[in-house]
């Protein structure tokens, strides 16, 4: 009974001698907390048109989503670091030790009734701010049961981060013997896993030209600030389709950190118990573990260094990254000696660990530069794959832009869905295009740009080598469900590479993966699909009966769309889907739209028979002009002689334009154009070389619309646009000398 009273006698004592921590606490989090809730109900209630959701949506959704309120995160770590350098620093004062150390207390409980002083500091005002903040809410009329949920699921979340970085600050006071030191120790220890996941990814990119940043990647998460990231983003992927959040989805990892708590609550227990009395004022608490510190901070911030000095002087330059490295591993090692030692003259005391280091940095340079691990070439065998996915750049590339309920859009890239959706197996080309890439060591040429550069002989031969350069994604999903991703340059060229890329696109799990439409845009309703054509736009009414024959009909056709007829035919049009139950405004399908081809004939048809045309010309007569422009530089316009100092004092513009209104001339030019819509997505493999024009088609009907955005391929441009824009450049030119 007495050391049950002694414990809480200990507790309330520090509470009251560190009463100014609390109250900064309260201040803290009123701050962040209830005059921040106060200042957006304020607004959400004024300006209702201006947010997309209610103030009820506000504060359940917004305001006590883990994966939104950021800034009462980053408020909890700073707050957790505060309560434990105050609580311990008495462990830098070898008087207050003395003190300490001299009551008959176990240090067991010493340590205890410090912990859970501390956390009573930060538990108290953060309880009574998230209960104010619910007040505040039904105040403005936006009390929930579902913002009472979110509300207990934030302080829980906020009590995890508070005790993470809690625990691990503890950890760096036990280890060091000062409070300058205690608080590096703190950035080392809490954030070291996500140095290390940014270094890696760094080098990664630097030196493996085969590596595939994918958003999906696993962060290093064995440090606080870590797994308080993970924590978040598992927040962000549960993320339901009514704005609300899966708080038991996440609850799996939550007892992965209340574990790492315990651990890290208990490691500073024993460096507590173990830590002698005359290690206050000194910079590192226990001798053994200097030269693990020294390496974990050395090794890292010597190759960061150099990548940052090689980023500032030549992106470039292996030659500026080894001079960077070298010289950060010298300046961070002989800091580290100084700052262990307090003395100058002790900078090369440790001349064994100093070597040591250094071995290890060259070590991890040498690996990176010349890939002894074989990463660039690393395939999986056929024995170890189930699947994998492939992402084929600027290939048709669609990317979903879903619309919620109640809170914005959700957006999935091209690369990602496939990734997501695609399990092509069985497919022997797949694989063999993978090792063909790897062993083919393609990589594009890196030059330092200069004015004039794109007129000598090498920067042609550049272009011409790459020209066929295309980048694809490689998924490998291995037999034990790891996945490993590798990205790789192919020409495409090369015949047997084209035929390897052609039979893929082929595959029908490669398309089902690759297009939504395929894979799960059948189970949606749809109530319009929006049609464009090379001059017209238009909309056609769906019916469940008209989406299903509509889709039953385009997806056979698009499954037996081949690569050859991408790369050799321009497509009849574009068209997209409109979610039933959403207004133009609020659009929740694909992005770039699905291609129409002329070889879908029964698409056509069947949307012809629907009321859109896609084979419907635009003819001279309905066009009342089109404008032909193309932007001149100086040189163009004025040629080398004295003209341009002449026109360099006067304001004028580059563009030069033609109207064309005569029936002859905008019949050669309407047979010959081709609507900039329709080339994307696919400009990559269908090689068009457009000409410099630009043309813009209006049409009378009830005013002057535009119709659309036109270009002429080089080969396939009237013969009298470019006498025409001549006489008009020297017209302008003359112009703009006689102003």
């Amino acid at each position: 009974m007495t050391s049950k009273n002694l414990f809480f006698k200990l507790v309330w004592q520090d509470f009251k001698k560190r009463i100014w921590c609390p109250i900064i606490i309260f201040l803290i989090y009123f701050l962040g907390m209830e005059l921040r809730l106060f200042h957006y109900l304020d607004r959400i209630e004024k300006y209702p048109s201006d947010y997309n959701y209610t103030m009820k949506d506000y504060l359940a959704n917004e305001f006590f989503a883990p994966s939104q309120n950021y800034t009462m995160t980053c408020l909890t770590i700073v707050i957790g670091v505060l309560c434990a350098l105050s609580g311990y620093a008495y462990l830098h004062s070898k008087k207050q030790l003395d003190t300490y150390h001299s009551m008959p207390v176990k240090r067991e409980i010493l340590f205890l009734s410090r912990y859970v002083s501390g956390f009573i500091m930060f538990l108290i005002p953060a309880m009574i701010h998230t209960f104010a903040s619910l007040l505040l809410g039904a105040a403005h009329g936006a009390f929930s049961v579902h913002g009472v949920v979110n509300a207990i699921g934030f302080l829980g979340v906020q009590i995890l981060c508070f005790l993470l970085l809690y625990s691990i600050t503890i950890i760096a006071v036990c280890l060091t013997g000062n409070m300058i030191v205690s608080i590096l120790g703190t950035c080392v220890l809490a954030g070291y896993s996500t140095i290390i996941s940014c270094l890696s990814f760094l080098m990664y990119e630097k030196f493996f030209y085969t590596f595939a940043y994918v958003s999906e990647e696993e962060l290093l998460a064995f440090s606080p600030i870590g797994m308080i990231i993970k924590l978040h983003n598992y927040a962000h992927e549960y993320y339901d389709m009514n704005g609300g959040f899966s708080y038991g989805s996440i609850l799996t990892y939550s007892m992965v950190i209340l574990l790492a708590v315990v651990v890290f609550t208990l490691l500073g227990l024993w460096l507590y118990k173990k830590r002698a009395t005359e290690a206050a004022g000194k910079p590192i608490a226990f001798g053994i573990a200097e030269p693990f510190i020294k390496a974990m901070v050395v090794i890292p911030v010597s190759i960061f260094l150099g990548l940052i000095i090689q980023g500032f002087v030549s992106s470039h330059s292996f030659g500026c990254f080894i001079f960077g490295v070298a010289f950060g591993f010298f300046v961070i090692a002989l800091v580290m000696e100084m700052i262990f030692r307090l003395d100058i003259m002790c900078a090369f005391c440790h001349w064994k660990q100093l070597v040591f280091n250094g071995v290890c940095v060259v070590l991890i340079v040498v690996i990176f530069k010349y890939d002894v691990l074989g990463y660039n070439t690393y395939v999986p065998s056929d024995k170890e794959l189930s699947g994998c996915a492939i992402s084929i750049e600027g290939l048709m590339d669609i990317s979903l832009e879903e619309r919620m309920q109640k809170n914005g859009y959700r957006y999935t890239s091209a690369m990602d869905y496939r990734f997501d959706n695609m399990n092509v197996i069985d497919n022997p080309s797949a694989m063999a295009l993978a090792r063909k890439a790897a062993s083919g060591n393609l990589q594009r040429t890196v030059i330092d740009y200069y004015e004039g550069i794109e007129e000598t002989p090498e920067y042609k031969e550049i272009l011409e080598k790459e020209v066929g350069y295309r980048e694809i994604v490689f998924q490998y999903t291995k037999k034990n469900g790891k996945q490993v991703y590798r990205q790789y340059l192919i020409d495409i060229s090369d015949e047997e590479t084209l035929g390897l890329l052609s039979e893929v696109f082929a595959d029908s799990d490669y398309k089902l993966g690759a297009f939504p439409i395929l894979t799960n845009g059948w189970k949606k309703e749809y109530s319009y699909a929006y049609c464009d054509s090379n001059d017209y736009s238009g909309s056609v009414k769906l019916s469940p009966e008209r989406q299903a024959k509509l889709f039953e009909v385009y997806q056979s056709e698009l499954l037996d769309l081949s690569l050859g007829e991408v790369m050799e035919e321009i497509p009849l049009g574009n068209i997209e889907f409109q979610l039933k139950g959403f207004s133009m405004n609020e659009y929740g399908g694909n992005e770039e739209g699905y291609k129409i081809y002329p070889s879908f004939l029964a698409t056509i048809e069947l949307l012809k028979e629907y009321g859109f045309d896609y084979t419907k010309k635009l003819t001279a007569e309905q066009a009342k002009e089109i404008r032909v422009s193309k932007y001149c530089d100086d040189d163009v316009l004025f040629g080398d002689n004295g003209d341009v100092a002449i026109a360099a004092q006067k304001t004028y513009s580059n563009e030069v334009e033609i109207n064309y209104t005569d029936m002859e001339s905008k019949a050669a030019i309407l047979a010959c154009v081709v609507n900039r819509e329709l080339l994307s997505g696919i400009s990559y493999y269908y090689d068009m070389e457009e000409s410099e024009e630009e043309i813009i088609a209006y049409y009378d009907d009830n005013g002057v619309e535009e119709l659309g955005y036109y270009c002429f391929s080089k080969e396939n441009k009237p013969q009298f646009i470019d006498a025409d824009m001549a006489k008009k450049i020297e017209e302008k030119k003359q112009e703009i000398l006689a102003e």
